[in-house]
């Protein structure tokens, strides 16, 4: 600024020039009126300001009364609109019409009432004057042979001129024709700008005909497919390979722009795939179910599993089970914690959270990821023997349940009892609870008492942090299959109320001599030892028996009875199977249909 301020205009611009500040000089040398140099320094280094040096120089030459010098300036910079202004605030008439007619007819008519009235006219509200005026001025142009002018005039014609779009279709093909019939040497050029206007318009139609009757097939193609013309567009394409192909990215870029998930969704392929983002983004799950269906079982799996992750994140642990157990689930390592956290959630909930739709939701989770675990070698051994065992609590939970609500109490007590080999999985505060009090229920104080026992002294045992199991008396479960190394639950499943219901039975049944308080035991028909009637191994010969699929008790050779009819060898008692099947018909593991075996 110091060496411009000194008029020491060379060095300064050397100045700018190496810092990158072209325009800087530029605006020196227009300030000092020196426009050669002004000139040179925007053609050398910044050549889009060449157009501002014209119209600042014309600006110059106008207030000096140099208006034809100004006017080829304006016109240099291709700004004929303000050479138009400068000669009507000059009220020069006949240069202000002569420059309207050349460059810019759309404003003819609003010289022409100027040029009557002796001053500036505002432009209609409608711009229908001017559209008249610029159509009348085409056609004198028409009449006169001067069909270059009237191309330009009609052309001019724009929204802004008039709202009536059917007349500027019409002008705008007018120029089309004149074209074709007359300049065929910019028939092209007229043509390609017409069907820009048209298509600008929304009149994709007209600009595809326009493009067909000059047999521009690839332009009419265009058109037809950026106006969502497709059925017109394959059309015209017929059998040619290089069109079509054109035709369908044009349609997949058309469905995703407009987020066609449905229309792409049927199309499958990398297009459903997008259809699937787009379902997820809008939180349209059951949308993303169905059309991850269509795609196959493996892409329903992995779409449960990124919705069961999302509703894991909210909390909603039975939902997340239900949805895995409705679509199917990914066997992945990635996927395996979020498996775990789910049957966790759902199993470790407390008396008053408790689900029913969740437990059957988990049964149905829980099986058709083992079904799948078992051939897939994704996931180690372990971690498969571990997500059976989670299997197994989740249905004989989910059995006890129904069997509960169908008034079936020693079936219950039996289920209940069952989960009680997965202590630890669901929280052993709760599963002595509840098969303690399912069989207080179906009336054995016996079964009662032990179990409950055992609820109270782990309640205790959660009134004292430093207790683990391992320091509670376990001599009533030596010699069972229910474990003693769970952890214990951090939070009770049940109320002090429900506590002190169970603390004033266990002393009722303390005080009846008639009640033995000990767990009830089966004879085992390989040794013939008494043992702990839910052990499915004795624990003195160690013979071990499948459990039944209905009530979780071993199973003996003489009483089993195996169901295939969904597929599966589901083994069960047959006492069980038959009150399950009289019950529900249903098969306890499948759910399908299922009958009394005798």
């Amino acid at each position: 600024m110091f060496l411009e301020d000194e008029g020491r205009f060379s060095e300064a611009e050397a100045e700018f020039i190496s810092a990158n500040k072209p325009k800087e000089a530029i605006d020196m040398y227009m300030h000092a009126q020196d426009w050669d140099a002004a000139m040179r320094i925007a053609e050398q280094y910044d050549p889009a300001a060449v157009s501002e040096v014209h119209v600042a120089q014309a600006r110059a030459a106008a207030e000096r009364k140099q208006f034809q010098s100004a006017e080829s300036l304006y016109l240099l910079a291709k700004r004929p609109e303000l050479a138009l202004k400068m000669f009507r605030e000059q009220k020069m008439w006949h240069d202000a019409m002569r420059i309207a007619e050349d460059y810019l007819p759309g404003k003819v008519a609003e010289i022409q009432v100027e040029m009557a009235s002796g001053g500036p006219a505002g432009p209609t509200p409608d711009g229908g004057a001017n559209a008249d005026a610029v159509i009348a001025q085409a056609r004198k142009y028409e009449a006169g042979n001067d069909y270059a002018r009237a191309i330009e005039a009609y052309l001019s014609l724009s929204p802004k001129d008039s709202p009536n779009v059917d007349t500027l279709e019409s002008c705008w093909m007018q120029a089309a024709n004149l074209a074709m019939n007359y300049q065929r040497h910019r028939m092209h050029d007229v043509i390609a700008a017409v069907s820009g206007k048209l298509c600008s318009s929304k009149r994709h139609a007209s600009a595809g005909e326009l493009h067909e009757s000059i047999d521009d097939v690839q332009g009419a193609i265009r058109v037809f497919c950026a106006g969502g013309l497709f059925d017109r567009a394959r059309a015209l394409a017929g059998n040619n390979p290089t069109f079509n192909t054109y035709i369908q990215e044009q349609y997949n870029k058309h469905l995703v722009s407009n987020e066609a998930a449905e229309e792409m969704a049927a199309q499958g392929g990398s297009m459903g795939q997008q259809a699937l983002e787009m379902y997820v983004q809008r939180n349209d799950w059951d949308k993303v179910h169905e059309a991850a269906a269509q795609q196959g079982a493996d892409v329903a799996a992995l779409y449960a599993s990124k919705h069961a992750e999302r509703l894991f994140k909210q909390g909603e642990y039975g939902t997340a089970a239900s949805v895995l157990g409705a679509h199917g689930a990914v066997v992945a390592p990635a996927y395996i914690e979020l498996y775990r956290g789910i049957a966790m959630g759902v199993l470790g909930a407390a008396s008053h959270e408790r689900s029913r739709a969740a437990e059957a939701g988990l049964k149905a989770m829980m099986f058709k990821l083992v079904s799948k675990m078992g051939s897939s070698t994704a996931v180690s051994a372990n971690v498969v023997a571990e997500f059976r065992k989670m299997y197994l609590a989740a249905h004989y939970t989910a059995l006890a349940n129904e069997a509960t609500q169908a008034g079936l109490k020693d079936l219950a007590a039996m289920q209940k009892t069952a989960t009680l080999r997965y202590a630890g999985i669901i929280p052993a505060d709760r599963v002595f609870y509840e098969a303690g009090m399912a069989w207080r229920n179906a009336g054995r104080p016996n079964m009662a008492f032990v179990m409950l026992n055992r609820f109270l002294d782990l309640c205790d045992a959660m009134d004292e942090p430093d207790t683990s199991a391992a320091m509670i008396e376990n001599a009533d479960y030596a010699n069972t299959d229910i474990p003693f190394d769970f952890t214990i639950p951090q939070r009770p499943y049940v109320g002090e109320a429900e506590k002190e219901g169970v603390r004033d039975y266990i002393l009722e049944l303390s005080m009846d001599q008639t009640v033995e308080q000990v767990l009830s035991t089966r004879r085992c028909e390989q040794c013939g030892s008494e043992t702990y009637e839910a052990n499915l191994t004795c624990h003195s010969c160690k013979a071990t028996l499948e459990p039944c699929s209905v009530s979780g008790y071993p199973t003996a050779s003489y009483d089993k009875v195996v169901s295939t009819q969904n597929g599966l060898d589901v083994v069960a008692i047959r006492e069980n199977w038959n009150l399950w099947a009289t019950t529900f018909n249903s098969c306890p593991v499948t759910g399908g249909g299922a009958s009394p075996m005798y």
